[in-house]
């Protein structure tokens, strides 16, 4: 565990970036820097965090940050800032290119200027792996070393998996001690609701009896948040992990998305009419990482039941 040490979490008002700083908050000096562009504004959390005197937040533009002026007394970088959500990127599929690449452009460079730092870490994702799935059969549970193949460049879901790929080659090239993140689903309070679980628990408390399911033979492995927060910071404390890639997720159970909505309504005592609808958005058949790589470094872990970590979800919503 990190300890006593200057922590940068760039991106650090979003899911993984706010947990992460919620977790080390106990016994680190924490900078969080963060336009609030997802979240717009600082929720009841973020408001309760930042009262911690040992927390700093700048709202501000991470692309437009002068390194030269930036504090150099970092111990560990987090660097989880990036336009996602598939509706959004495809949206506004070049903005969310060009605001991807100049927010790990600029990362690096703050990296470059640190004095103490012993490692930055990149947050990518399992969408590296789609175009190995579409095109070439690649086995699953995927390994790290699986080779990375593009997607249908034409297709503007391709713009979040470019920016990941860029991504990590930037950090392998940097000259920088790096470990690099690919998280597989994970999900938990505070994500929003632009994913598969949350989304899901949104539309059975609405008044309609009968809700759309895209995807249904499309399947997942879910890891809870509080374990893939586990996972990061004994990889970022790790010097066997430097300058390496993993797989930061749940290797099982694998499941289909129409049976995932069976068990999210068995969890919370609901049921309604399903109408489930092909996914327009080509997104992949299978996520499933093999997590034995990771295992190596860190041990085995024990994961949160997808069932206690539903019910968490939707005591956070809820509760809200």
């Amino acid at each position: 565990m990190i300890k006593n040490k200057r922590v940068l979490i760039l991106g650090g008002a979003g899911f993984i970036g706010f947990h992460l700083a919620q977790k080390l908050s106990s016994n680190n000096k924490i900078t969080i820097v963060d336009n609030l562009f997802k979240i717009k504004k600082k929720d009841y959390q973020l408001t309760k965090l930042l009262k911690k005197k040992n927390i700093k937040f700048y709202k501000k533009d991470i692309r437009k940050i002068n390194s030269k002026n930036f504090p150099k007394n970092f111990h560990y970088i987090f660097d989880c800032a990036a336009i996602v959500g598939v509706k959004r990127v495809i949206d506004k599929s070049y903005f969310s290119l060009e605001q991807n690449i100049q927010l790990t452009l600029n990362a690096v460079n703050i990296a470059k200027k640190q004095k103490k730092l012993k490692k930055i870490i990149f947050f990518s994702s399992s969408e590296v792996y789609d175009g190995g799935g579409k095109y070439y059969n690649i086995k699953y549970p995927v390994k790290e070393k699986n080779p990375i193949t593009m997607s249908d460049i034409y297709e503007k879901r391709t713009v979040y998996m470019s920016s990941k790929i860029l991504g990590e080659v930037l950090y392998i090239n940097s000259g920088l001690p790096f470990t690099i993140n690919r998280l597989h689903n994970i999900y938990g309070p505070r994500m929003g609701y632009s994913h598969v679980i949350p989304e899901s628990i949104k539309k059975l408390h609405l008044p309609q009896k009968t809700i759309k399911v895209f995807s249904p033979s499309h399947s997942r492995t879910f890891c809870y948040y509080k374990d893939a927060v586990d996972i990061i910071l004994k990889l970022a404390v790790s010097k066997k992990a430097a300058k390496k890639i993993f797989n930061v997720g749940n290797q099982k159970p694998e499941i289909k998305i129409k049976n995932l909505i069976t068990v999210i309504m068995k969890v919370l005592k609901m049921k309604k009419k399903i109408i489930f609808i092909k996914d327009k958005h080509n997104s992949p058949l299978r996520r499933c990482p093999n997590m034995k790589l990771t295992n190596q470094i860190i041990g085995k872990l024990k994961f949160t039941k997808i069932e206690d970590g539903i019910k968490k979800t939707f005591d956070y919503y809820i509760n809200k």
